[in-house]
């Protein structure tokens, strides 16, 4: 047997449960009245008579002063409320009186002295809903567990039920109830009052509810008359905004009665009688909720009521949509959801995967009717477009709350990567593929493939997104850029492709250079293993970020350096101009400075060979943090800002805060290319905030390297590049790593330090150091040139030297004659043999003559 569904049924059977199952009870309030008369069946002996004269004896005196109970005594017993115990008919939950004790105490005292002192109790504290309990489960689950092994046997089946209502119902002997009050002593007022508290004859159902256009019973019967004479009964229409008004009226001598009332010809009694006044009223109206008080004139009692509450519910109209929004840094509003013209004001729920607030509004419509309005707000981002949202409106007219799926739309920037590199391109390699992945909303309008250095490569086939190599040569050896283009703008990525086997880059430079306005930047070149090339002029070439190449230096060595008219004129110049090293020095720069700058060698026969090193401007930005004073609320607000300005590039800004918030930041451009960063911290503010810490930090790690002096040639032994960062907060990574992909075996790298044991051609590379902490990353870069050496400078020299002592042997060889020797002494001389060494330069090397002689 499965008990909760038993239970469920129960509550069903009585009318307490929102969602009705199939019941044999047809008429709920027949069966209710039926099963209060077979639990009073033991007495029904009529009392009435006995109770009267019991309290005529008792008269009630003068209410003694102050109060018999205080108002802590009603403070100790709301704390004592069961927070799981039902709600009675007013609908309020036992949690809300245990929690709200000290607000209401006092006011529920003065009320409880009211009573007390008239010994009279209010008709609605006398009315109960009967509500299903499930008591002793334990016991139960006992009992079932054995009903369930018999039930195992074939053929056995059990029928059980357990209802104990007998407390919800009427058996109260009242007249023994008094003289047992009386016998030991209790106060005359409190004996009348609890009479009061038990004496409602008045029988109506406490609520009812309807809707507009619909037909109503407003049930009345007066319970255990006896003696008394019942001579009219009257319907009183209190509406919530309005007077009482008489609405009908029986007397058994005279008929029913119809005053002129909102409710003429739309009310009736069905079957008129003092036994069953009840009332139907048709084509019900929204204003027509209110107050129903069904009051019989007895003789000699005088008069006794009771009342019904007529609550009139509209259905109301959803609707849920989404909000198109572009990804930003503020919290927005994605989805709104709207509740029209019900009653009760519906609830509304948001269910989604994505972190937001909502924040629900009620506007105030026709016949009391409410609009619930409810918008759903988040930070939008790229990962949220697509994600699933919800809205749930509950309200008492639907069987179910009912759910409106969504998704969000987010609109935003192409977003870029470029996969297919797999850092093993070589010359002859064949059918190798870059594919340019891209997401964006709204539709990607474009893909467009470029190379760094110009021209597309031959060797390259670009289809869509897709870029082919069928077979790779030295014209792959570049960087490619995909650039995709939607609605909002532009989203691009790019890889350097290194290709193995290809000629080697022997114009070096440092590929990038970063500097600030008013400083001077060296910009370094050199020319690697010439060989037998002749080297003809070098010049320097400016491209700015959005304008035309131009010549801005020029060296011949024959004709010495040249300027060519530019924006450098006067800053720019060759501090040792030679072809061996044509470095150029730009002094007080500017940030318009920005921009590629080409060494560019003139070869012959080659021809021409060139690098590029970026100049990066940086600006230093002006940094300020304030507080905002806010008032403590319910809604999130800005508590604090900070702004770093016409900084270059823009700063990185974070908050550090013991207080949960949300910051959001907008960046606005300024002058020559720097940027204004401004970040806000919004939280919800409570009181238990004030005077928390917060702290505004834009401070990533500096990095710089150091430990190179330009001389690292083959075979030079223990070198080593460090790594300098300074950061806040502390520093949690440091990182090497080099241009070309793999890092030298000839390398050790221990924490921030670079170690080169002995130096070989594999050094020869730019080493990157990257430093990270919780704000963002530093790096900085160094351009290793290795030269021939002293081992090579070495063997030149002995090579200079056999050819000077061999030219010495030969000139001895020449002179001397056959016959005879003859000796005779001479002045000294010097003998100066000319040698042309390897690199094309003349060394003279003096022999010295002391005496030369004839052998005869």
């Amino acid at each position: 047997m499965n008990t909760k569904e038993a239970f469920q049924k129960v509550r069903t059977l009585i009318g307490y449960d929102s969602k009705p199952m199939p019941s044999a009870v047809t008429d709920p309030l027949s069966f209710a009245e039926d099963l209060n008369i077979f639990y009073a069946r033991f007495d029904t002996t009529n009392c009435s008579e006995e109770c009267r004269a019991l309290l005529e004896t008792l008269p009630i005196p003068e209410p003694a002063h102050p109060a018999p109970f205080t108002v802590e005594d009603v403070r100790r017993q709301l704390s004592r409320c069961k927070p799981g115990k039902p709600p009675g008919p007013n609908g309020i939950q036992a949690r809300v009186l245990k929690e709200c004790t000290a607000e209401l105490a006092p006011i529920m005292h003065s009320l409880f002295w009211e009573s007390y002192k008239t010994a009279s109790v209010p008709t609605l504290w006398k009315t109960s809903s009967i509500i299903p309990m499930l008591w002793g489960v334990n016991s139960r689950l006992t009992l079932l567990h054995s009903l369930l092994q018999h039930l195992e046997a074939p053929r056995n089946f059990a029928r059980l039920l357990f209802i104990d209502f007998s407390s919800a119902f009427d058996n109260i002997q009242r007249h023994q109830m008094i003289q047992k009050l009386h016998h030991f002593d209790v106060p005359p007022l409190l004996i009348h009052w609890v009479h009061s508290a038990a004496s409602q004859r008045v029988r109506v159902e406490p609520q009812v509810e309807s809707y507009p256009g619909e037909t109503v019973n407003l049930r009345c019967a007066f319970a255990d008359k006896g003696d008394l004479q019942l001579t009219q009964v009257s319907w009183i229409w209190e509406p919530t905004d309005g007077p009482r008004d008489n609405i009908a009226v029986y007397h058994p001598d005279f008929g029913p009665s119809y005053p002129p009332s909102p409710f003429t010809g739309r009310i009736s009694f069905p079957t008129p009688s003092l036994d069953n006044p009840s009332v139907v009223i048709s084509d019900l109206k929204m204003t027509d909720e209110g107050l129903y008080t069904c009051e019989y004139a007895i003789y000699p009692a005088g008069n006794e009521q009771a009342t019904t509450t007529l609550i009139m519910l509209a259905k109301p109209r959803n609707t849920a949509f989404i909000v198109t929004v572009i990804a930003g840094k503020k919290p927005v509003v994605v989805a709104r959801c709207e509740s029209a013209d019900g009653k009760p004001p519906a609830q509304i729920k948001w269910v989604s995967v994505v972190n937001g607030n909502r924040t629900t509004t009620l506007k105030p419509g026709a016949d009391n009717t409410v609009t619930v309005s409810s918008e759903y707000r988040l930070v939008p981002t790229p990962a949220d477009n697509g994600k699933d949202i919800s809205c749930v409106i509950s309200h008492p007219t639907q069987d179910k709350p009912q759910s409106m799926p969504l998704k969000l739309v987010i609109e935003y920037p192409p977003k870029v990567t470029i996969v297919g590199y797999d850092n093993n391109w070589y010359v002859g390699r064949t059918n190798v593929m870059l594919t340019c992945q891209a997401t964006g909303n709204p539709v990607l309008t474009s893909v467009t493939w470029k190379v760094l250095s110009g021209r597309m490569p031959d060797a390259v086939q670009v289809k869509e997104n897709k870029l082919m190599v069928l077979k790779v040569d030295e014209s792959v050896n570049t960087t490619f850029v995909c650039e995709v283009k939607n609605r909002l703008g532009v989203g691009k990525d790019q890889v350097t492709v290194v290709v193995s086997g290809a000629a080697s880059q022997r114009v070096r430079v440092d590929p990038q250079v970063e500097s600030y306005p008013g400083e001077t930047v060296n910009l370094r070149c050199a020319f690697a293993d010439k060989g037998d090339l002749q080297l003809a002029q070098v010049s320097w070439i400016w491209e700015p970020t959005d304008g035309p190449r131009d010549n801005i230096a020029v060296y011949h060595p024959d004709f010495g350096p040249s300027y060519p008219p530019s924006p450098f004129t006067g800053r720019i110049s060759f501090p040792t101009p030679s072809l061996d090293n044509p470095s150029v020095v730009i002094s007080d720069l500017k940030m318009t400075d920005e921009g590629l700058y080409t060494c560019e060698y003139a070869i012959y026969p080659a021809g021409n060979e060139q690098a590029t090193t970026t100049l990066i401007m940086l600006a230093k930005p002006r940094n300020t943090a304030f507080i905002v004073t806010v008032i403590a609320g319910k809604k999130p607000v800005v508590v604090a800002r900070c702004e770093s300005a016409d900084g270059k590039p823009p700063a990185q800004i974070k908050w550090v805060s013991v207080v949960n918030g949300n910051g959001t930041t907008t960046l606005k451009p300024g002058a020559d290319n720097t940027v204004t960063v401004s970040r806000e911290y919004w939280l919800v503010p409570t009181p238990a905030d004030n005077g928390k810490d917060i702290s505004c930090v834009i401070n990533p790690p500096k990095v710089t390297i150091v430990g190179y002096d330009n001389n690292w040639y083959v075979g030079r032994t223990n070198v080593m590049l460090t790594c300098q960062a300074t950061g806040n907060p502390v520093l949690t990574s440091v990182t090497w790593k080099v241009l070309s992909g793999r890092m030298p075996d000839a390398v050790q790298v221990k924490e921030n330090k670079l170690m080169v044991l002995k130096v070989d051609e594999s050094v020869d590379n730019t080493f990157v150091c990257e430093v990270k902490n919780r704000l963002g990353v530093g790096k900085d870069q160094v351009t290793v040139v290795v030269s021939a050496g002293l081992l090579w400078r070495h063997i030149l020299s002995v090579l200079v030297l056999l050819a000077a002592i061999g030219l010495l042997i030969e000139h001895f060889i020449s002179h001397t004659p056959s016959t005879g020797i003859v000796l005779h002494q001479e002045e000294p001389r010097a003998h100066c043999t000319s040698v042309r060494s390897d690199n094309g330069s003349e060394d003279f090397i003096p022999v010295p003559n002391s005496s030369q002689g004839t052998v005869g």
